[in-house]
């Protein structure tokens, strides 16, 4: 199979609460679903109980989240979320929802997925969905700053593309 190279690797960010500002990392590990721990935590908002977005609420992207440790395929490590004001508090703090509704001036659980693999927050596991047991993904960890991607190494993880 002939390799096509589609591009160079800038920078490799994670965003560990869906719409707030993430982190930029020197190596991610990604699944077929997706980087590992990205979007793992997101806001339901009390209102419509819909997953917030930065598109309706734009003061998300003034506040900072961002991993204690290394996420793995068994486990998260801690959020720490930094307000637009600079205090610091965990995501699965009991009054973190409270903090983050007070900021942003309207009510919001912070809620996570249960799973550590790439699934996110606020969606549905494919498993309580279809009733089967979804197949393990793939692991790929991915250091290539500065080096070219190729098409080949980029199909193993997220499928053909166009």
């Amino acid at each position: 199979m002939h390799r096509r190279k589609v591009g160079t690797v800038k920078a490799l960010w994670r965003f560990p609460v869906k719409s707030m500002q993430g982190e930029q990392l020197e190596d991610l590990h990604i699944t077929s679903r997706g980087v590992v721990g990205d979007r793992a935590w997101a806001l339901r908002d009390l209102e419509n109980r819909r997953i917030a977005s930065a598109k309706k609420f734009v003061g998300l992207l003034k506040f900072h989240a961002r991993y204690e440790g290394t996420p793995d395929g068994g486990s998260l490590p801690p959020v720490k979320i930094t307000l637009p004001d600079g205090r610091e508090i965990h995501a699965d703090d009991a009054n973190a929802s409270e903090a983050v509704s007070e900021a942003l001036g309207h009510g919001f659980h912070l809620e996570h997925s249960p799973s550590p693999t790439g699934e996110r927050a606020g969606n549905v596991p494919p498993s309580s969905a279809s009733g089967s047991t979804p197949r393990r993904a793939s692991r790929v960890r991915i250091s290539t700053l500065g080096e070219v991607a190729d098409m080949f190494r980029l199909r193993s993880v997220f499928g053909r593309y166009h």
